[in-house]
């Protein structure tokens, strides 16, 4: 688009040119606050729209300093006339489009007015009725809704209070078990230091029953030799008296035999008496020897 440059008049005025007015359609027109005077062209004749450019394309002899022509009354005057008939003519269109939008408006109001009869009036003014009753019922409900609603908060803001109150009042306690836990931590590193002193105890004392334990073995084995020398003794003691026992019978029978031997050749006197004496002594003697030795062969036997 071409951009217009204004001219020694609109200077002078001091107001801007209208846009409204160069694109033709100001609706203000005479009270419009911008000019309604077309500034001339930069372009001039080089200007690509021509006749149909919104600037103008007439040019006006300026008057020189050094000296110069002036343009006549007459074509100062043709050109504002010139101006106020387009502005006319833009406020005459904006005007009939108006009309005609406003006799459009008119013809669909009438139309619906000649379509409506007295039964669809009827039939609205009864539709209106039901929905004055339902607006009147929906407001009954909101009035109802919103006093359940404010029962609802008061309700839950007790709640909410009761359950701040139960939110201290566990918290309080879950700093106590807190204190608990770390005095139980405290006395469970106790226990573990007393559970790695028994430990070491009982290693201590399992090694001392080991040792124990080797000693008794030892004992043990100890005693069963003991046990079995005794026995072979015990066998042997068992052997030299049967073979004692062995020896005194047939002493003893010797000596009875020579006894009765010597009574039946000896006549009774007192020497035979005294030799008999002295055999049943020996007699008895070996006895009580053979006795002896049984009692102390004895006990050695488990």
């Amino acid at each position: 688009m071409c951009e217009g440059h204004g001219s020694e008049e609109e200077e002078k005025d001091g107001r801007s040119v209208c846009r409204y007015y160069l694109r033709g359609w100001c609706r203000n027109g005479k009270r419009c606050e911008f000019s309604h005077r077309r500034p001339l062209c930069r372009y001039g004749d080089r200007c690509r729209y021509g006749r149909w450019c919104r600037y103008s394309h007439k040019i006006t002899p300026r008057v020189s300093r050094v000296g110069g022509t002036k343009p006549g009354r007459h074509n100062v005057r043709n050109r504002q006339r010139r101006e106020k008939r387009r502005v006319l003519i833009a406020e005459a269109k904006v005007s009939l489009v108006r009309v005609k939008e406003l006799e459009d408006q008119l013809k669909l109001e009438e139309k619906q007015k000649s379509e409506l009869h007295d039964p669809q009036v009827k039939r609205l003014e009864a539709q209106l009725r039901l929905v004055q009753e339902e607006k009147e019922r929906l407001e009954h409900k909101l009035q109802h809704k919103e006093k359940h609603c404010q029962q609802v908060y008061d309700i839950w803001s007790t709640q909410c209070q009761r359950a701040e109150q139960e939110a201290e009042e566990k918290g309080a306690k879950l700093e106590e078990l807190e204190k608990k836990h770390s005095d139980l931590e405290g006395v469970a590193t106790e226990a573990e230091l007393y559970e790695t002193d028994l430990t070491n105890r009982l290693r201590q004392e399992r090694n001392g029953n080991a040792e124990l334990r080797c000693k008794v073995l030892d004992q043990q084995r100890a005693l069963e030799r003991e046990q079995k020398k005794t026995e072979q003794a015990v066998e042997l003691g068992k052997q030299e008296r049967a073979d004692l026992e062995h020896r005194m019978e047939s002493v003893l029978a010797q000596l009875q035999t020579q006894l009765q031997h010597i009574q039946e050749q000896v006549p009774v006197g007192h020497r035979t008496e005294l030799a008999l004496a002295q055999l049943q002594a020996q007699l008895q003697h070996a006895q009580r020897q053979l006795v002896l030795r049984g009692t102390a062969a004895g006990p050695a036997a488990p």
